[in-house]
């Protein structure tokens, strides 16, 4: 069993919202240990690069599964198992480090999706998004927050449920969003994904999609956002829509 796996890189990433009157982007945070000592942490250019240096032999590795996992829509324990732990310590020997690798599901299967678009797609064909057909996206299960029959909630219990309501609610509009930008502008979007992570040039693809993500906005609605999983939503969507069934391109994006 390989040991000296001390420093821990997440991806709790905080900041201000992306929103229809700013279109900004929050910054990128540092990440660091959750270990029972003083955390060591990791510059967010860094864990971003680890991340996706990661992502890129699992896919080497697991390719069938890994696009498998994409595709499917949903939230999936299939990640877990394309995890490879040998692809992590690969990526840190490179660095000369030990690290243990705390990675949400979300942030993985963006990571994922970000290798996919690259590998299978090296030149962009416009047709891939003008005739994608309709993809599945989330949905809410409104039987999950039913109260149940008999049992007694009190009033942290009944919050909690509602505050989990909000935050699927809002997964599955920044899903819908990331739809959107990438049939507004699949060229942008393209383009921001053929960028490397933390680069000049990734900050600049952004910036050029500004408009896009204004125009899949409704009017007060905003998400928090960073490049990370701007650009990661982007990616996952655009790998569904490039394998979705084909129909006659049509004028416009849809919402």
């Amino acid at each position: 069993m390989r040991s000296g796996l001390l420093l821990v890189i997440a991806t709790a990433l905080v900041g201000m919202p992306l929103n229809q009157a700013s279109g900004q982007l929050k910054p990128e945070a540092p990440t660091g240990s959750h270990l029972q000592r003083k955390p060591t942490t990791a510059p967010a250019k860094d864990t971003r690069q680890i991340i996706a240096e990661f992502a890129r032999c699992v896919v080497k590795r697991h390719r069938i599964e890994v696009a498998q996992l994409v595709l499917s829509g949903v939230s999936n324990p299939a990640g877990r198992k394309v995890a490879d732990p040998d692809c992590l310590w690969d990526t840190m020997a490179k660095r000369d480090a030990a690290v243990a690798l705390s990675l949400p599901p979300t942030i993985f299967e963006y990571a994922l999706a970000d290798v996919l678009v690259k590998d299978e797609f090296p030149k962009f064909d416009p047709s891939l998004i003008t005739t994608a057909g309709p993809i599945r996206q989330p949905v809410l299960n409104p039987t999950f927050f039913a109260p149940k029959p008999g049992k007694h909630y009190d009033p942290e219990e009944l919050q909690e449920l509602e505050r989990t309501k909000a935050k699927m609610l809002a997964g599955i509009a920044f899903s819908q969003f990331g739809e959107c930008v990438a049939r507004a502008d699949p060229v942008g979007s393209y383009a921001l994904l053929g960028t490397e992570p933390t680069s000049p040039a990734e900050g600049a693809a952004i910036q050029a999609l500004m408009p896009a993500f204004s125009g899949c906005l409704d009017q007060g609605e905003q998400f928090d956002a960073n490049r990370t999983n701007i650009r990661g939503i982007i990616a996952v969507n655009f790998y569904r829509l490039a394998h979705a069934p084909r129909v006659p391109p049509t004028s416009g994006a849809p919402k």
